[in-house]
């Protein structure tokens, strides 16, 4: 009965967003076929945050009702002493990491697809040829929001992993001078709306080297996405890439805030935040950073920062170019 009832509001949603684009459509003067797909997108991304969200309730609620149930029995072992006590404890302590992983899985999916129509907003020529200059920067704004909220999960999850001693590599070998470039035309987006521009250096012959592509990738978008967030308006950011005989080097160079002598002592411990008051004002978890030298840990190399406030940072990672 319940999901028939549910079945029955989304369809009740469904029709009365597909009335409202009908009287929009004989009402706005402006509407076009553009609209018309602007429209479509928004009640396929509202449908779908409803049953993503209906999902997200209903294994919520189960791993909520567990705990309900290990708490009561944790009780009952209090008063009574018995030796048991300490495994309840432990099945308490996992029902954390579940509730984050479902949560964190659930938002994921709907983020995708708004990623994927921005992108198709933006770069698809049959779509893009008739957004105008002001349209165009809303869709941006949206693409770096979800890319913001993406990057937030996939923190929150390999956060999570990591204390549980989950987070595994999956080596490759690969072109990182090849990564870097796929990674700042992703991230182009995101900086020209602060008007910045990212630049890349990199001596001749960089080698391939054997690493997780994947969590490589996690690592330097961070490395620029923080150094976006903490520039100013019409900033260069540069990407270098160097190598010796052991390692490939990969810094990252803005000319924001600067990074305290203090604050960087500590800048990659877990949940860090500075307090300095302009780098208060730009969001986020402290995971980043904590999760990125973690990452570059597991692969035996090191990474680094060097910066002076008000002057920028340099933030730059070793790897073997053998693990």
């Amino acid at each position: 009965m319940k999901d028939s009832y549910n079945i029955f509001k989304i369809l009740m949603i469904f029709i009365i967003f597909i009335v409202l684009g009908y009287f929009i459509s004989f009402r706005v003067t402006s509407f076009s076929s553009f609209t018309f797909i602007i429209w479509v997108v928004f009640v396929i991304i509202v449908i779908f945050l409803y049953l993503v969200f209906f999902k997200l309730e209903a294994g919520i609620s189960d791993k909520l009702k567990n705990l309900e149930s290990l708490l009561k029995h944790k009780d009952s072992l209090e008063e009574t002493g018995k030796s048991s006590y300490s495994d309840t404890n432990s099945s308490l302590e996992s029902i954390e990491p579940d509730i984050i992983s479902i949560t964190a899985h659930e938002i994921k999916t709907p983020v995708s697809i708004i990623k994927g129509y921005t992108d198709l907003l933006l770069n698809d020529s049959e779509f893009s040829a008739g957004i105008n200059d002001k349209a165009r920067e809303y869709i941006k704004r949206i693409d770096s929001s979800s890319n913001e909220i993406f990057s937030l999960v996939e923190n929150f999850l390999n956060a999570t992993k990591i204390e549980n001693n989950k987070l595994s590599l999956n080596l490759e070998k690969f072109n990182i001078v090849d990564l870097v470039g796929d990674i700042v035309d992703n991230m182009e987006n995101e900086a020209s709306i602060k008007k910045q521009h990212i630049l890349i250096k990199k001596m001749k012959n960089i080698p391939m080297i054997s690493a997780d592509k994947l969590k490589i990738e996690e690592v330097i978008n961070n490395l620029i996405e923080n150094a976006i967030n903490y520039s100013p308006e019409g900033a260069d950011i540069t990407v270098l890439i160097n190598f010796d005989a052991k390692f490939v080097e990969v810094a990252v160079k803005d000319t924001g805030f600067g990074i305290s002598y203090n604050d960087q002592k500590r800048i990659f411990s877990k949940f860090f935040r500075s307090d300095n008051v302009n780098i208060r004002k730009v969001g986020g978890t402290g995971l980043g950073l904590y999760i990125s030298s973690k990452i570059i840990d597991m692969h035996h190399g090191n990474i680094s920062v060097t910066s002076n406030e008000n002057e920028g940072s340099t933030f730059s990672f070793k790897l073997p170019i053998n693990v």
